[in-house]
């Protein structure tokens, strides 16, 4: 009687393809943003308006970010100090090693000094030793406060309509504040300047992604079947995220001031397209039939973590070394920039998946490639007593071949100062959310 349930859950459990797509999307997207910023002037209006719809990416990744963790718990009640040690060592090594390794960069070209060591020691505290590093401090915020959201959304089970909305207005209340409210300096101006790397600016997206998970089928059924809907919306928000752009530039606002994602109509624009995407993804995973198209979605889905923490690094030497405006302008020195980061960066994270570097540099395990298992030919045994020709016979074959999905195995692992930034104008400002 309890063997049903048992086999549920599991199931319930299993590895997500339409969160494969759902992630490749959005971390296409993050590339692009920066791509925009670094090929454009921060007052280029059109690279706004391009900006704006691009820029959902942050609050799409704390919803997935939500959505993944309880999925994985499912009804389990997860012990805290296991759930903290894996949680914290998966995060917290990968960004330790490339908050030194950026921070090294930036200062590559000045003496080690004490200055540049209370640099550091900021930077790991604060995660602004790159522009993107902001998202696994807040992420590992998420994981500090997980046992409290999800005792909270345990308790409010048959009100999660109401915990939904009121999430949704706090959100734009904070957003509304971070936008029209301009404190000079006290804490209060600190506080604003900081809330990018705060958790409650983003609280909306956790606790749409943890409902979500919590009626994953009953969500994926409605998306799946209200397609249409979803589109409508979906259009509809980017026309509304616009309008506000357009109205914000005449009201006198910079291009960089009038696409920061910190504002009440990113909110509305985030989760529609997140859901939008989501639907596709869905899409995806009901067509899925194998073969080596999936497996690259999944592969890509593996490595886009380490793409993310990389790509800066990749695109800001492609756009050194190639891409200088003076020789190819915007936007086809754009458009060379997003695809050669994406080609580049993933090529580098597939290769050190398969080194020992793998864990450190990218949170995933080591991947190895195992030889594949071919089916040995089958043996004709005669039944004993049957003559030489006639009589029983028995067909034993070898281990068949291994599916494409099982070709691929992990290895287990143990489980600011002075700098010379030479990141351009536009996108010095994307920590703070006035630009990507």
């Amino acid at each position: 009687m309890t063997s049903a349930p048992v086999r549920t859950a599991r199931r319930d459990r299993a590895h997500l393809h339409e969160v494969d797509v759902v992630r490749l999307v959005t971390f296409g997207c993050v590339i692009l943003v920066h791509s925009v910023a670094f090929t454009t002037a921060g007052s280029s209006v059109p690279a706004g308006a391009v900006t704006v719809l691009a820029h959902f990416t942050r609050e799409a990744f704390f919803f997935l970010s939500a959505f993944v963790l309880f999925h994985a718990t499912g009804d389990r009640t997860p012990r805290l100090r296991s759930f903290w040690a894996k949680r914290f060592f998966a995060i917290g090594v990968p960004y330790l090693v490339w908050t030194v390794g950026y921070w090294l960069l930036y200062v590559r070209s000045s003496a080690l000094s004490a200055s540049s060591l209370r640099a550091l020691a900021l930077d790991v505290g604060t995660g602004t030793a790159s522009y993107h590093l902001y998202f696994l401090v807040v992420s590992m915020q998420l994981y500090l406060v997980f046992p409290v959201l999800l005792r909270l959304v345990r308790r409010t089970a048959g009100h999660h309509r109401a915990l939904f909305a009121g999430s949704l207005a706090m959100q734009l209340a904070v957003l509304s504040l971070l936008q029209w409210t301009h404190p000079h300096g006290g804490f209060w101006g600190g506080l604003q300047a900081s809330a990018y790397v705060l958790l409650p600016t983003y609280q909306f997206y956790f606790v749409a992604g943890a409902l979500a998970a919590v009626h994953r089928e009953r969500f994926r059924r409605w998306v799946v079947g209200h397609r249409a809907t979803v589109a409508g919306v979906v259009v509809g928000t980017a026309l509304l995220a616009e309008a506000a752009y357009a109205a914000q530039l005449l009201a006198g606002s910079s291009s960089a001031g009038a696409d920061t994602p910190l504002q009440p109509v990113m909110v509305l624009w985030s989760l529609a397209v997140t859901v939008g995407i989501y639907a596709l993804g869905c899409g995806y995973a009901a067509r899925r039939r194998g073969g080596r198209f999936a497996r690259a979605v999944e592969q890509a889905s593996l490595a886009s973590f380490g793409v993310y923490l990389i790509h800066p690094l990749v695109l800001q030497e492609v756009r050194a070394w190639w891409l200088t405006p003076a020789h190819i302008p915007p936007p086809v020195s754009t458009l060379l920039a997003w695809v050669c980061t994406l080609l580049i960066s993933f090529a580098i994270v597939a290769l050190v998946l398969r080194t020992p570097a793998a864990f450190p540099l990218t949170g995933r395990h080591r991947v190895r490639r195992t030889r594949d298992q071919r089916p040995v030919p089958a043996t004709v045994l005669r039944a004993p007593g049957s003559g030489s020709s006639s009589g029983a016979r028995r067909i034993v074959t070898g281990r068949p071949a291994r599916s494409a999905a099982s070709r691929w195995s992990r290895t287990r692992s143990s489980a600011g100062g002075d700098r010379e930034v030479t990141e351009p104008a536009s996108i010095a400002s994307i920590r703070t959310g006035s630009r990507p």
